[in-house]
């Protein structure tokens, strides 16, 4: 059975990615462990770093994701993950294409995902993290040099994955992390993105 990305929702599920697992003791986050988005961090997959160009109503889905839920026992050492995007950004910059600087992800990238369909993956939310909405997969959160306090102080505390509980508080942050440095070219178009996994210790690099 699988469920449509209804115009309501609040997230658009955009796919899979087969990740590294959460990682432990990373520095300056040794409290948690990492579920985050970021590809440079948690890399991913061998078979999972082209595009597979999937065609979902005349949209071209260009990303790293998988629309389809891969077998995890196909890939061993990995683990399964899988991540909406926050509607909200995705109308804000509907009209900006060049949005930034040496854009790398432009909105349009993601309109496949309204047309997709989420399987039923048995994968649970996480949290939220956010990114950078000009590089692919770059958290702000762990991968931007900011740190635990100004995090705590813009955005609220992080749970035990390194994400925000609810998406009011990843909301905050990227709207105050965005005004607080505005010249810092990974502030300037945050993104919210719901994150989906298993909770389970065999997850934990």
């Amino acid at each position: 059975m699988t469920s449509a990305n209804e115009p309501q929702d609040t997230f658009v599920f955009c796919g899979y990615l087969m990740q590294d697992p959460f990682l432990k003791d990373f520095k300056g986050r040794e409290q948690f462990l990492l579920a985050t988005i970021d590809t440079s961090l948690r890399c991913t997959c061998e078979d999972f770093r082209s595009p597979t160009f999937d065609e979902f109503q005349g949209h071209t889905n260009a990303t790293l994701f998988r629309t389809i839920a891969p077998d995890p026992v196909e890939h061993s050492g990995y683990v399964l993950s899988g991540y909406a995007i926050d509607r909200a950004w995705l109308t804000a910059v509907a009209h900006r294409p060049a949005y930034c600087e040496e854009a790398r992800t432009p909105w349009c990238l993601y309109r496949y995902a309204a047309y997709a369909r989420r399987t039923r993956d048995g994968l649970q939310r996480l949290g939220y993290d956010v990114a950078d909405g000009c590089f692919e997969h770059l958290s702000i959160l762990h991968n931007c040099n900011v740190s635990l306090e100004k995090i705590l102080s813009l955005g609220g505390t992080l749970n035990r994955f390194g994400l925000f509980d609810d998406c009011g508080s990843a909301r905050r942050f990227a709207e105050a992390i965005h005004r607080s440095d505005i010249d810092e070219p990974h502030y300037q178009m945050p993104v919210v993105w719901e994150v989906f996994g298993s909770s389970g210790d065999d997850e934990v690099a």
